[in-house]
This record gives structure tokens, C-alpha cells and sequence, in this order.
């Protein structure tokens, strides 16, 4: 892991070693958030918590910070090239923006 840029923690549920259970996968991109959270195999069948793991460089702190998320979206105005606005869970907003 690059220490200057984010990854989310993703949690869910699915089929694991051929058992339900749960399951956590650290992804350092929107598109791959967005795909495990639409599931589509056994594996993924439901995404329950995602987290924030932010640089100092983001959230403007010394030290790296992880963030319960409740909303990933896309900047209005930047559909071409997307800038993506994280919410958390205590309404801070962060951007991929630099």
C-alpha cells in the first residue's frame, strides 16, 4: 500500500472456502467497490460496511485515518473525468481531488 493514496476496506457476506460467511477485501478504486457491491457471485453476495482508509494529504491530518463511508459520488460537473466525493459516516467530506 502506497501511504500517499486511499483504499477502501470493503465488508460482506458470501460464499467463503464453500461456506457462507463473511469476507473483507481492501481495493484501492471506486470501479472496484462499485462491482463487489453489485455482486453478481456467490462470493460477493452483499457488501455491508466500506471504509475509508484517507492519506494525510486528504483529510488534512497527520496521520493516516480510516472512516466508516456512507456515500460514494461522483462531483457534479465531472462526469468525463470523474472526481469522486466521499461521504463518511459523520458527514465529513473527502475528495480524490488533489
Amino acid at each position: 500500500m502506497n501511504p500517499d493514496n486511499y483504499y477502501f476496506v470493503v465488508e460482506g457476506c458470501g460464499l467463503v472456502d464453500g461456506r457462507f460467511g463473511p469476507w473483507v477485501r481492501i481495493v484501492s478504486n471506486v470501479e472496484e467497490v462499485d462491482s463487489l457491491c453489485k455482486g453478481g457471485t456467490a462470493e460477493t453476495l452483499s457488501v455491508n460496511k466500506i471504509q475509508l482508509i484517507a492519506p494525510p494529504s486528504m483529510t488534512r491530518r497527520s496521520e493516516l485515518s480510516m472512516q466508516l463511508l456512507s456515500e460514494i459520488r461522483i462531483k457534479p460537473g465531472s462526469q468525463t473525468r470523474p472526481v469522486y466525493e466521499f461521504v463518511t459516516h459523520d458527514g465529513q467530506v473527502y475528495s480524490n481531488q488533489r
